[in-house]
């Protein structure tokens, strides 16, 4: 039977509590059982005021937020939780109401962010929580900290990010991954779906496999002149998965499939988590941060549209049926939005405030 008995809960040790009432009160047998040790912490925590970050995070949610659909919740909830594990990462007691501002700078400063948009979620969730638990710490810290606001929801690379990202690229399969991300704006299905065979050197035509509403469909592209270089090195990659799992004694039929991987002695296309995997590590060594995918797309149509200024060319590049769509990539119809607001703005306040000139 397991020994249900526990140490001493130091609650005094942990709190910085130093005064003589309660340390003396703290000072009870140290050696208790599970329900005496929960019903004494319950009663020296809210006392004391170092009640456990879980906790009070349940009771935030659930008198702060009564009407709130449960999804936001749980996107509230999971913020909390990744500051607690941050802060348990940069060794910081997560206790909300003891938290001072050293503690919050050391979070926005040292806590391993995955993006500079998690950290903005995150910190913006924590301020009205330690509001709420009686902690003004974050006050003397708002407008001083940089917490820029999410980043929008079509994300894109820019120019000196792509580059950065593509000089990073060394692997035959990472080199492949980027090239045909940027120089066709294929996307993240595309790359998956390629074949040998695709990519006719004589006739210079290159066919993109797109996932449309009836199934996959291909749509040909003139051949990049860096294909050719950089599918040999992906075919001696493929090559040489094949072989191995022939020598480990495979002998069932190869998918068409250009990039492979060896799994449980059989080649297996790459799939798109491994793909994810593939270009996160890139940024990271290119110091960008990871958007994704699709990020690439629309990266490079802006950088098309922005040369060409040509809403045909880019729709084309992009293969597009709909010019609205490109539009969105490009994000002119956000320019088109802004420009009829201020003109409305313009002829309303004339209405309000006549011109003494006229």
């Amino acid at each position: 039977m397991p020994d249900n008995r526990r140490v001493k809960l130091d609650i005094g040790a942990s709190t910085g509590c130093t005064t003589e009432a309660n340390q003396r009160e703290l000072a009870r047998p140290r050696i208790v059982n599970n329900n005496q040790q929960h019903e004494r912490w319950r009663w020296a925590g809210n006392r004391l005021g170092c009640r456990p970050w879980r906790t009070l995070a349940n009771d935030y949610l659930a008198s702060a937020f009564d009407g709130k659909t449960e999804g936001y919740k749980r996107q509230v909830r999971g913020c909390l939780l990744k500051t607690e594990k941050y802060l348990v990462h940069l060794g910081i007691v997560p206790r909300p109401r003891n938290l001072t501002e050293k503690d919050i700078l050391a979070l926005y400063m040292d806590a391993p962010w995955v993006s500079i948009h998690e950290r903005h979620i995150v910190l913006t969730r924590l301020r009205p929580f330690l509001a709420w638990c009686g902690n003004d710490a974050f006050r003397p810290l708002v407008g001083k900290l940089d917490l820029q606001p999410p980043t929008p929801r079509r994300q894109q690379y820019s120019a000196a990010e792509i580059e950065a990202i593509r000089a990073a690229a060394t692997d035959p399969y990472e080199q492949w991954l980027i090239h045909l991300e940027t120089d066709y704006g294929a996307r993240k299905v595309t790359v998956q779906r390629s074949r040998p065979e695709d990519f006719d050197r004589t006739n210079r035509v290159a066919i993109l496999r797109v996932k449309g509403k009836g199934g996959i469909k291909t749509m040909e592209a003139p051949l990049h002149p860096d294909t050719a270089g950089i599918l040999d090195g992906v075919v001696q990659r493929r090559d040489a998965v094949i072989a191995r799992c022939r020598a480990k004694g495979y002998r069932g039929p190869i998918p068409p499939n250009l990039l492979l991987l060896p799994w449980r002695r059989r080649p297996k296309p790459i799939s798109g988590t491994a793909l994810d995997n593939i270009l996160i590590r890139l940024c990271k060594r290119a110091g960008v941060v990871p958007r994704g995918h699709h990020a690439n797309r629309r990266g490079v149509a802006k950088l098309v549209y922005d040369r060409t200024k040509d809403l045909v060319v880019t729709q084309c590049f992009l293969g597009h049926a709909d010019p609205k769509t490109t539009e969105m990539y490009i994000g002119t119809g956000l320019d088109k939005q802004q420009a009829a607001q201020i003109a409305l703005s313009q002829v309303l306040a004339r209405r309000i405030r006549p011109d003494p000139q006229a």
